[in-house]
């Protein structure tokens, strides 16, 4: 077992990961990564942050955008911007700002959701011996353990907000034309109508598990296929590296709109 201090997980591991698969899909040259790294991170917002200053890292954001279509321009890659550049400098399909904003809105939660998530999952298998010996095992499929682990403790909080555009009743609650609506997405995947002893970390449920983390809809995430190759490989290279893997302290857990999880993750192994 490794006796130095405690490691952060989430700002060592997790998150650089995320990061960097997020830039290899889209093509982001390795010059501008820790620069769109940095407002990307700002932009989802830590607790406490003020608005304003969500707002202005969303701007600096775009900008930085922009001149990574624009370097991409001078110098084609072969990424998912590249492909989108494509669309509107080749066929049309796209406008300068629909091509800018599309751009920028690929960096707004995806990796610091999933890095969220691959802490919240690490968390929860630490805590539960007998999943954690099945999954390390092979006894458990790892993409079936990362669907429960997602439905058990989703790092997203709620689903996108919609607004009503009439007057009607869901499940005795009222709500009238123009109300703005969100769910609960830990709720929603805890539902008992759905799963089975829902409030239990469990690797039997069927294979098609029906939590609703990754949206429902013509919101379905985007991302889907690479925030699960994501977790899958985080998952199983880090245990399998760390057999001695534990918690070291007590992590900071945070609460937003958005998102759930932990500032921080200290480890040892």
């Amino acid at each position: 077992m490794f006796s130095g201090p405690p490691s952060d997980l989430l700002r060592s591991y997790a998150a650089p990961l995320t990061f960097a698969s997020q830039c290899e899909v889209l093509g982001v040259p390795v010059a501008r990564r820790a620069t769109a790294r940095h407002w990307s991170t700002a932009r989802s917002g830590r607790p406490g942050t003020a608005p304003e200053a969500i707002c202005a890292a969303e701007f600096e954001l775009h900008a930085c955008v922009v001149t990574i279509i624009a370097e991409l321009r001078r110098t084609p890659g072969t990424g998912l911007l590249d492909r989108l550049i494509v669309a509107h400098d080749r066929d049309g399909l796209l406008d300068e700002a629909e091509l800018h904003g599309i751009g920028a809105s690929l960096f707004f939660d995806g990796h610091f959701l999933v890095a969220t998530q691959i802490a919240n999952a690490v968390l929860d298998l630490l805590a539960s011996p007998e999943q954690l010996r099945d999954l390390r095992t092979g006894y458990v499929p790892i993409g079936r353990a990362v669907e429960e682990l997602i439905r058990f403790n989703p790092a997203i909080n709620h689903s996108m907000t919609r607004i009503a555009t009439c007057d009607l009743e869901i499940d005795g609650v009222a709500i009238r034309a123009g109300e703005l609506v969100t769910a609960s997405l830990p709720a929603t995947n805890r539902d008992a109508t759905v799963f089975d002893d829902p409030a239990a970390l469990s690797f039997d449920r069927p294979s098609n598990n029906r939590h609703l983390a990754w949206g429902h809809g013509i919101h379905f995430c985007l991302g889907i296929h690479l925030a699960r190759a994501e977790l899958q490989v985080a998952l199983t290279s880090l245990l399998s590296r760390f057999p001695a893997l534990q918690v070291a302290g007590t992590p900071e857990s945070f609460t937003t709109t958005s998102a759930r999880g932990v500032l921080a993750l200290p480890v040892t192994w």
